[in-house]
């Protein structure tokens, strides 16, 4: 197993690559229907729209800027990314939604880029146990990071809250962000750090459910509010990058997106795929 130890030395050895396509498949081993995907095309955000059940609605008024709020009591996005460039996911997958632990994904790439050599294992630990102690406490060192990672990787749908635990993201912004981790080299810390994250969250709730579930998956990362009533994640394989998040339980996102990501829906997706280069 490639310790964290040996994530961490690597945060100085970033090369570029090129990652291998494979069949569009290769994701799923599930069967089902695609109900409510389709071909991403990129669009401007300017009024940020922040997607989520309406008890969460105070995540909204924390933020700065203009804000939209959405409530949606059954909120469920899915973004997915194949790295021959093929799209697919939910109409409101650039939505953004309480980020609930998806954002150390951003505050750990800040934190290897400009941190001590002890924040940075300390970042590198927080992404695979989740430790929301080391999140609060590297935070509070970087309050810059979250909002400084998303202007420089252009993730258009996230902002920081005045804590950690209010910030926002989409599922859109997390698959181009480690979208653009591959790119930079496919073992990132960050990336190795997914892989082997931990089968219990420090605060002992198991991560094992959503995107991770799917097949041929290398590494995960999941989020949850601290109700449980939210719940997200974002997996990469060989050849593609996903994300999910609903309103629900851990088996809800794990249901969801075993019925969005299917081997019929990535073929139809890649068929679309095909004839639009063509045009």
């Amino acid at each position: 197993m490639i310790s964290l130890a040996l994530a961490a030395a690597l945060a100085g050895t970033l090369v570029a690559c090129t990652p291998p396509h494979e069949k569009p498949a290769d994701a799923a081993q599930e069967t089902g229907e695609m109900t409510a995907a389709r071909l991403s095309a990129p669009r401007p955000v300017e009024t940020l729209t922040v997607e989520a059940p309406p008890s969460k609605k105070n995540i909204a008024a924390d933020l700065d800027g203009e804000v939209k709020f959405v409530a949606n009591a059954k909120a469920r996005e899915l973004s997915y990314y194949r790295m021959d460039g093929m799209r697919m996911g939910t109409d409101g997958e650039r939505n953004a939604m309480p980020a609930l632990s998806l954002i150390k994904l951003y505050l750990a790439k800040y934190v290897l880029d400009h941190g001590t050599l002890e924040d940075q294992y300390e970042a590198l630990g927080m992404i695979a146990d989740s430790s929301d102690v080391s999140a609060s406490d590297l935070f509070k060192r970087y309050p810059e990071s979250i909002d400084t990672v998303a202007e420089d990787y252009e993730l258009e749908s996230t902002r920081a809250g005045s804590e950690w635990g209010k910030s926002v993201t989409s599922v859109y912004d997390v698959v181009n962000f480690i979208k653009a981790l591959r790119e930079e080299s496919p073992t990132h810390p960050i990336l190795v750090a997914m892989a082997q994250a931990t089968t219990t969250a420090e605060d002992g709730y198991r991560q094992d459910y959503g995107t991770a579930r799917l097949s041929n998956v290398l590494g995960s990362k999941w989020g949850w509010s601290d109700d449980k009533t939210l719940h997200s994640s974002v997996s990469f394989g060989k050849n593609f990058i996903v994300a999910a998040s609903v309103s629900g339980s851990a088996e809800d996102l794990t249901k969801f997106v075993k019925k969005e990501v299917t081997v019929k829906a990535l073929n139809e997706a890649t068929t679309k795929f095909i004839e639009g280069q063509k045009s």
